[in-house]
């Protein structure tokens, strides 16, 4: 192995030189295939040499060449192990749960943020108190401890820098930046309204905010005046690319979970993004994959940044991931090297409308079985307005389940997630709050079905007391 053999001391040179072409120390100079050995061996019996030592070389050549073949055998097994042994070994696939710290509960738009070196997660949490902190904690430790400063961190929690030294956040109406290593935090910009923020390897953040429609918005994370990222920079959850300029987001704002959420590639400074898949956000993983969530599933598909284009199929990484509403960005991190995390989404069993009485005792059922949620009773408790889950889109629509005749409708068929209903006073129209835009607004309509009012109070500067009134005659 690190030095070469001494030579084979017998009468036929020959068979010195063939011993030697098997012990080579490239594998390209050895013998290629046994039958160029057989050949070569061959040649050798069939050689003419003197009479005493083809005598002796004839006594000994059975002992020869079986040495030689077990020689040969030894190497190829040694090389053998010599390539398991330095060829790279799969890396083992370990998952594990993190449970909220002692004391806090999750906040549905919180998800972990792994830091760039896959050593760290960061998420948030809410104390019973109702106070919120952000969190770290090591991945080789049991234990979270909360980052001090970041009291008021609004969910998400926020972006990691890509020396993994400090990290971007949201609290108070303003996107700051706080050094690890600790000291009090820094505003870079104000944010009316805002989801993740990215923090590119040039320096650069990009973050959604604005009013509605909300765009993506690019800051110098050293501080600075905060401009479009995009002339049309309309979309959530940017995450970027390795050059630093470009970087991946999703538009949900034509359809919320089960919608027409899509996911586009945008160049700082440029006119509008470029369309990729069907999907929710995404996260390139060097050398060349991209993650994005399809429905609930988390899919890993070869992609080429140079080209911005994939190059293969996707696969399924993991399912049932959570969707943040209503950006419609998938509640997951990638560091650099690989390290994998998520929130799993909460999935509902189907049940029963059950009706109880005071004393807890069931008297009877109502409807079929389903995926049920936030049911009203109407003013005169003849119908019942509630949600109910479709298989199909994973998204809710209001039923009305007409509780005298036995019967229900649906009253709404958007593809948007539509839930918590509530009855006017004189039980003619139900309210409830609905994605359908993009952002989850409140929407009304005739319990009969017939015609769908909405109802937007927008703050204007110059009036802020508009109302806008729009009728539409269809759902």
């Amino acid at each position: 192995m690190d030095r070469e053999p001494e030579p084979l001391i017998v009468n036929q040179p020959m068979l010195g030189r063939i011993v030697k072409k098997c012990l080579a120390k490239d594998p390209d100079d050895r013998w290629q295939s046994a039958a160029d050995l057989k050949s070569e061996i061959e040649r050798l019996l069939e050689a003419p040499a003197p009479i005493a030592a083809q005598q002796r070389t004839s006594a000994r050549l059975p002992w020869v060449l079986a040495g030689l073949f077990a020689g040969v055998i030894a190497a190829l097994l040694l090389s053998f192990a010599l390539f398991i042994d330095h060829a790279p070994a799969p890396p083992a696939v370990v998952r594990f749960e993190i449970p909220p710290p002692d004391g806090t509960s999750w906040d549905t738009a919180d998800f972990p943020v792994i830091s760039p070196d896959g050593s760290r997660i960061m998420f948030g949490a809410t104390k019973r108190d109702g106070t919120r902190h952000l969190w770290v904690r090591r991945l080789d430790s049991v234990n979270a401890q909360p980052i001090p400063g970041t009291e008021s961190g609004r969910a998400p929690p926020g972006a990691w820098s890509p020396d993994g030294r400090s990290i971007a956040y949201v609290a108070d109406g303003t996107l700051r930046r706080l050094e690890m290593s600790g000291g009090s935090s820094q505003i870079l910009s104000p944010v009316p309204a805002v989801a993740t923020p990215a923090w590119g390897p040039a320096g650069i953040i990009v973050f959604t905010g604005g009013e509605s429609p909300r765009g993506l918005y690019q800051v110098p994370a050293s501080g600075g005046e905060a401009k479009p990222a995009m002339a049309s920079s309309r979309g959530f959850f940017p995450s970027f690319l390795p050059d630093g300029r470009r970087f991946l987001f999703c538009d949900s704002t034509t359809g919320g979970i089960g919608g027409s959420s899509a996911l586009y590639i945008g160049l700082l400074d440029s006119k509008e993004g470029k369309l990729l898949a069907a999907g929710s956000s995404g996260v390139f993983v060097p050398p060349s994959w991209l993650l994005y969530v399809r429905g609930s599933t988390l899919v890993a598909q070869p992609f080429d940044p140079a080209k911005q284009s994939f190059s293969g199929d996707p696969i399924a990484i993991a399912d049932q991931v959570a969707i943040i509403a209503p950006f419609n960005g998938g509640a997951f991190s990638v560091s650099q090297n690989g390290v994998l995390a998520y929130r799993r989404a909460l999935t509902s069993a189907p049940n029963v409308l059950t009706w109880y009485n005071r004393q807890g005792k069931k008297l009877a059922t109502v409807g079929e079985q389903a995926v049920y949620s936030g049911p009203a009773l109407s003013p005169d408790g003849k119908r019942l307005a509630v949600g109910r889950l479709d298989p199909a889109t994973n998204t809710r629509d209001i039923w009305v389940l007409d509780l005298v005749r036995g019967v229900s409708s649906r009253l709404t068929f958007d593809k948007a997630d539509d839930m918590n209903p509530v009855w006017s006073p004189d039980g003619s129209r139900i309210a409830f709050s609905s994605d359908r835009r993009g952002n989850r607004d409140l929407y009304w309509k005739a319990a009969s079905g017939a015609v769908l009012y909405l109802e937007t109070a927008r703050v204007h500067r110059r009036s802020p007391t508009v109302l806008d009134r729009i009728t539409i005659n269809r759902d």
